[in-house]
Order: C-alpha cells, then structure tokens, then sequence
C-alpha cells in the first residue's frame, strides 16, 4: 500500500510528522549553507557606514541611510506633507559616486520608495562578501531554494492527496487547511533568508554593540552628531531612532505611518573620511563610503 492509499486520519498523522522533519531539514539546511558562526576578526568589523548598513539591512538600508545623511548635511529637502524628498544645493566634487546618485536620483520631487524601487546599492557589498560576512546573490538563491526544498515536498505531497481525495470523494477539508498552514510557513521561510552569512550576524551584533554610545545620542538629539555619525546610527539602528526628534520628518519619508519600509534598519554612511563628519557630503564621500572596493 503507498502513502496515498492510507486513510485520512493515517495521512494526517504522517504528514504532522513530515512537516516536523521538513521544518528541521530547512533549518538545518540554512544553518549549514550560511558557514560557522565564528567570531569575524577585529579587522573585519572596520567597516565604512555605507557597509553598516548594507549589513545590517541590505541594500534598502544603504539607501535609507544615505538619504537621512544627505537631509542631516542640507543636501536633501523633505516636504512634512506629502513626504517627497527633493535634492537642494550642490554636493562637494570629492563626494563618493554612490551619494552622488542617490542625490541625483531627488532631482525631482519623488517619494523614497520609488527611488529605492530604482536604485541599486549592492556596489557596495564587494568587501563584505570578501570578509565572509554577506553572501552574493547567486548563493542566497541556492540557499533560498535548498531551505525551501523539504517544505514545498512537503506542500506537494499535501496537494497530491488531495487532489487524490477529491477524485475519490473523500473529506479534504483538513488536508486543505494543512497545505494552506504550509504554504504560509514555506512563504515565510523564503522570505526569512537573510544576506548575512552566521559570521556576519556576529559582525553587526559586535558593531550595535560597540556604538550603542552613538545609539542613546543621535536618539536623543540628532542634531548635535555629525552627518556621518547619524548615518551609522541610521544604519545600525534603523530610521526609528529618528522618530520624534528634529529629523522626523526623514524619518516619516522613509518609513511612512503605517508602513513597514523596506527595512527594520536604515544604512548609513558615516565613518572618518573627509567628506564625512560636518563635511556637506552626509557623511563617507571620498570615495571610501562609496563602496568601489
């Protein structure tokens, strides 16, 4: 007798327990293919703040970040209304190419979301990905698929049945509601798939850490931190820390009420280079925060 010939107490019984392997494979899966969760070496946390936030957040981060640089530096204007942000003066000839887009990118009055829907920031992941920290596209896709595996088996095994079921004119109205429950779980799984390699989870852990100083004062008075610095906090902490300050404004054009944005965490864009901190870059310019490592 083959598993779809058993009755449908005996299916539903095997199934909970395939969906408890299924669950623990992908997990498992995920764990293995995101490589040990070593400590990464004092070297490796030196990281721009355009970096933080690529880390932290990806590339949504990056650019959420850059903008409230951009804003803290008087380089970008929001309108408290309608939360379009638009690009105001000129930025310095040493600023870094990637700042110097997403500026341009406001040349017209736009929402953020538009623009983070058009602008790429993976330019700059290249030193992350060589400190074992983030991993590239091709390899989240196979790790998306492999952790997905056991649980769309599963899924399918599920829709198999039932379609059995229905032929036979059997009840399926709990084997529906079981696909429907996994089809949700394996959504949720894919979607959960971080950019981060467990080293890198590590890395942005230590890094939150050791500015949590920078965290408690761009909360508290935002306007007293360099453009630099607020960019860092942005990307380590998220665009949140901005809310209910002088840069709320920033703030509510990145994460809009009742929005999620594109991320819990903002990026940034800060560090000691000379077109950052008090500089009218926003932070990181001179090509070192522009990531072209």
């Amino acid at each position: 007798m083959g598993i779809f010939d058993l009755t449908g107490p005996q299916f539903l019984l095997m199934y909970l327990a395939l969906a408890v392997v299924a669950i623990a494979a992908s997990i498992w899966i995920g764990r293995a293919m995101r490589g040990p969760a070593t400590a990464p070496a004092p070297a490796a946390l030196e990281v721009d703040p355009f970096e933080a936030a690529y880390l932290a957040g990806g590339e949504p981060l990056v650019i959420n970040a850059a903008i409230a640089g951009l804003y803290k530096a008087g380089q970008l204007n929001v309108d408290p209304k309608s939360r379009e942000v638009t690009a105001t003066g000129r930025l310095p000839d040493n600023c870094a190419p990637f700042l110097r887009h997403v500026h341009g990118m406001f040349a017209m009055p736009q929402v953020v979301k538009d623009v983070r829907a058009k602008l790429s920031a993976d330019i700059v992941a290249g030193r992350l990905r060589e400190r074992g920290l983030v991993m590239d596209a091709g390899a989240r896709g196979r790790l998306r698929f492999l952790a997905a595996l056991p649980i769309l088996t599963l899924l399918l095994l599920g829709i198999t049945k039932t379609a059995i079921g229905v032929s036979r004119g059997k009840p399926i109205a709990l084997l529906v509601t079981f696909c429907i429950i996994t089809l949700i779980v394996l959504i949720g799984r894919i979607s959960s798939i971080t950019w981060r390699t467990r080293s890198g989870d590590l890395a942005i852990e230590m890094l939150r850490q050791r500015n949590d100083a920078l965290k408690q004062t761009a909360k508290a008075a935002p306007e007293s931190v360099t453009a630099s610095d607020l960019v860092m906090a942005v990307a380590l902490f998220g665009p949140v820390i901005l809310a209910g300050t002088a840069y709320a404004a920033v703030h509510q054009a990145i994460i809009p009420p009742g929005s999620t944005g594109g991320s819990s965490c903002s990026s940034s864009c800060g560090g000691g280079s000379s077109c950052g901190g008090g500089s009218s870059c926003g932070g990181g310019g001179c090509g070192g925060c522009g990531g072209g490592d």
